[in-house]
């Protein structure tokens, strides 16, 4: 399988390519947004959006049958019959996926990662039939579930390049980084875990961090901690030793439950002021990406994707704010 191209060289929707400064940006939409499938018929209603972006995230169970009612109409069936796939690639779009790697007890531990890794091959597999190539898949907080499992973090870390070396098995050319927390994970933590990822000679491509505006604010275990945490401290000190390390900084933008669409856009343009505050345009990866739960039925519907020129959608959100990085 090809190996990713440049971030930071997207092609234009016309084939062209143009140089842009500033961090590479992604979007991923919830997985169950009503107008998912939209995006790849109603092309029109996004093209700023689609210039700007290097890399459309979507999620492992996308990817795969049997999603049901989780998804909506936002099945690996519809995906094919819009052409999803082949449109992303041809068009220089990386295609990422969300996945889990090792998980917590219910989904059981250790015993998680050869049957997610199996699932991640599937996935890719999947889109290749179609069309389309797979750059890149992010591992959602294995170190946490790691922690839940009793685990120390050189057995998780062992564990996670299991996950990593089952899927280059198959498509060395895929890039398997990591989402992790913050505050949950400390910049100390942080080191701590890309460290015993080197010692277990485990190297990964890029590392986006999952962070919780509004658990910042909340005091930390640590005597540096005690009255919250500072992103602007924190960020660039990140920033700058994964950077040594040859491994790409992203944050992730994302909100809490939303009630509806324009909720979840006000709440995310906090966090990018507070990601604005602490490194400027001076980060590698911007994912604008949504999982929020709807009240009541927790269905992950918001925010709308569609169109670009609303205040309020995914895509409007993606395109305003990450132009605001360039």
């Amino acid at each position: 399988m090809d190996s990713c191209k440049n971030p930071l060289v997207p092609a234009s929707t016309d084939g062209s390519s143009e140089i842009r400064s500033g961090p590479e940006i992604w979007i991923g939409p919830n997985v169950a947004s009503v107008d998912y499938i939209k995006m790849f018929t109603d092309k029109e209603l996004w093209p700023e959006t689609f210039n700007i972006i290097s890399t459309f995230q979507f999620y492992s169970y996308h990817l795969m049958d049997g999603c049901g009612q989780y998804c909506g109409d936002n099945s690996l069936d519809n995906f094919r019959r819009v052409e999803a796939f082949r449109w992303l690639t041809q068009n220089g779009k990386g295609i990422s996926f969300e996945a889990g790697s090792l998980k917590h007890a219910e989904h059981g531990c250790d015993a998680s990662v050869s049957r997610l890794a199996r699932d991640a091959v599937r996935a890719i597999q999947n889109v290749q039939a179609n069309g389309g190539t797979v750059t890149a898949i992010s591992q959602d907080w294995p170190f946490y579930s790691g922690e839940l499992c009793g685990y120390t973090i050189d057995k998780s870390a062992k564990l996670v390049g299991d996950y990593v070396n089952i899927i280059h098995g198959s498509y060395s050319g895929v890039e398997v980084g990591l989402i992790d927390g913050y505050p949950g994970h400390s910049f100390k933590d942080i080191v701590n875990i890309v460290n015993s990822l080197e010692e277990n000679n485990i190297k990964i491509p890029f590392l986006h961090l999952d962070f919780d505006r509004r658990g910042i604010q909340r005091p930390g275990p640590d005597p540096e901690s005690r009255f919250g945490f500072n992103p602007d401290e924190d960020f660039p000190k990140m920033r700058d030793y994964l950077r040594n390390k040859g491994i790409v900084f992203g944050i992730v933008i994302w909100a809490d439950g939303s009630g509806s669409s324009e909720e979840f856009i006000s709440d995310s343009i906090i966090s990018v002021r507070i990601v604005q505050n602490a490194v400027g345009n001076n980060i590698d990866r911007l994912i604008f990406q949504s999982w929020a739960h709807a009240p009541v039925t927790s269905a992950k519907l918001y925010p709308d994707n569609l169109p670009e020129t609303k205040p309020g959608t995914l895509t409007w959100l993606t395109n305003t704010e990450g132009r605001k990085f360039r």
